[in-house]
């Protein structure tokens, strides 16, 4: 496990959630409140490299080449998607992380289709995003038990309705 000082020294947030000198003042309060915790437990908030856009966030990421990038699905100018996708192509050793206000399980299946390893979102704790980043680092996926077993209900839900038999895919699978 890497010793806190890489963690801080390697966490990049693209999109512009942890605090920035310029930035402090012009975000809510119940989000200064996330960011300053997230930050006091993972990593000092001077090592945190903020983003804001997707075009302004992927040069900085490629350059810092983190160990994880906290990455929201909605930024100015793409989505964390495209994001996601591009760091995949060119950065695979780079864990991404979502961190979103979105709690559906649609977007958590799109995030973690398009290359992200862990999905977050704004209401969990801090612990369990700091848990989250651990998890990653891990080689694990990381998602709240809630949301992993929409998931797989949607995935079950999804194979019974392609296949009129169950046994069909063992059959043409030949096993």
């Amino acid at each position: 496990m890497p010793s806190a000082a890489r963690v801080r020294k390697r966490l990049s947030c693209p999109h512009g959630l942890f605090p920035h000198p310029r930035l402090r003042g012009r975000r809510s309060s119940a989000r200064a409140r996330v960011v300053e915790r997230l930050a006091a437990r993972a990593a000092g908030p001077g090592d945190l490299r903020p983003g804001g856009s997707r075009a302004g966030a992927l040069a900085p990421i490629l350059a810092a080449r983190p160990d994880v990038a906290i990455v929201d699905l909605f930024l100015k100018g793409g989505t964390g998607l495209e994001l996601i996708k591009e760091l995949r192509e060119q950065a695979p050793q780079i864990d991404v992380i979502v961190l979103s206000m979105h709690e559906e399980p649609n977007y958590a299946e799109r995030a973690l289709r398009a290359g992200a390893r862990g999905y977050v979102t704004k209401r969990e704790s801090t612990t369990q995003i700091v848990e989250a980043i651990r998890q990653v680092r891990k080689g694990r996926v990381f998602a709240n038990p809630e949301l992993l077993a929409a998931l797989a209900g949607r995935m079950v839900g999804q194979a019974v309705a392609h296949a009129a038999d169950p046994m069909e895919d063992f059959k043409r699978s030949g096993t």
